[in-house]
């Protein structure tokens, strides 16, 4: 496993039979907010002792891979991944998510890995199960066309509205936007990892726009179709988890660590009296632990 410490290559030791291994890629650390690109791989860092710092992003954890093969492995590699795990819940409305899923499954190809297994929640579907829907689609056929697949599934679940409520998604992924969830556009990282006043005002826009996707849902709440009645169903939830999500935010973003705590148990509190109800779709426990872990505690 090339994982943390095992990240470096050896240079001693080598593996005398290949048949009986495989190598698993680990990249823990690496940022979701982009995919490899191969062209970008440069040198990987060298190890220093007891300062040693973990890589950030794709490629520069990915340089480790390609050291890998290039001294020691020839043999069959696999990536393990992290989507369904944290990171899922840095992108709300699932719309950027998807994409960088695609993208990852694509790319991990040209750096030599031969598939991808995840670790993560396996209740990955709230509001819709399209991260996941493509994420596998791509492993079958790494030529699919993304938006033919994602215009095929929204259609078949959410009937004629599919458009308003793709459209709606993608405005909440917008507002709450991925990398400043993962904590990647602070405005000051000695005061917090997603301190940032200036977003303040986009974060309050998210209401507005969870009201409307609310609406939609309300709507169309009783559909001829069994799936579509439960995707308006979970879209109707998933408009009160958006507006709790976005009052954690704020406070977040206003550098109010006890004001986000008090939000946090808030969501953690009100929306968990759903979970009997959305336990299929949605990971309660996995959710309010990522935020959890945010709070700097």
């Amino acid at each position: 496993i090339v994982y943390l410490d095992t990240l470096f290559a050896p240079l001693q030791e080598k593996i005398d039979n290949e048949k009986r291994f495989s190598l698993l890629y680990a990249p823990i650390q690496r940022s979701y907010s982009t995919s490899v690109k191969k062209e970008l791989i440069g040198e990987p860092a060298e190890y220093e002792r007891n300062t040693w710092k973990t890589p950030v992003t794709a490629e520069a954890n990915a340089a480790f891979l390609l050291d890998w093969q290039e001294k020691i492995w020839k043999g069959p590699c696999f990536t393990y991944e992290y989507h369904f795990w944290k990171h899922q819940y840095y992108d709300p409305g699932f719309e950027t998510f998807a994409r960088r899923v695609y993208e990852d499954v694509v790319s991990m190809k040209t750096i030599g890995s031969d598939g991808i297994i995840e670790d993560g929640s396996q209740r990955s579907f709230f509001p819709h199960g399209f991260v996941f829907y493509i994420y596998a689609e791509a492993l079958l056929d790494r030529d699919c066309d993304y938006e033919k697949v994602k215009e095929d599934y929204f259609r078949h679940i959410y009937g004629e509205k599919w458009k308003e409520a793709e459209a709606y998604l993608a405005e909440i992924s917008n507002l709450f936007e991925f990398s400043y969830m993962a904590g990647e556009k602070s405005e000051d990282d000695t005061v917090g990892k997603r301190y940032s006043p200036s977003r303040v005002e986009q974060l309050k826009k998210i209401k507005e726009v969870a009201a409307r996707g609310r609406a939609l849902a309300e709507e169309n709440i009783s559909l001829p179709v069994r799936v579509q009645t439960v995707s308006m169903r979970l879209l109707y939830r998933h408009a009160e988890y958006c507006e709790l999500l976005a009052d954690m935010m704020i406070e977040f973003a206003l550098g109010n660590k006890d004001g986000a705590k008090e939000k946090w148990e808030k969501l953690r509190d009100d929306f968990g009296a759903y979970e009997y109800e959305l336990e299929r779709y949605y990971d309660h426990f996995l959710a309010v632990q990522t935020f959890y872990m945010t709070l700097d505690r």
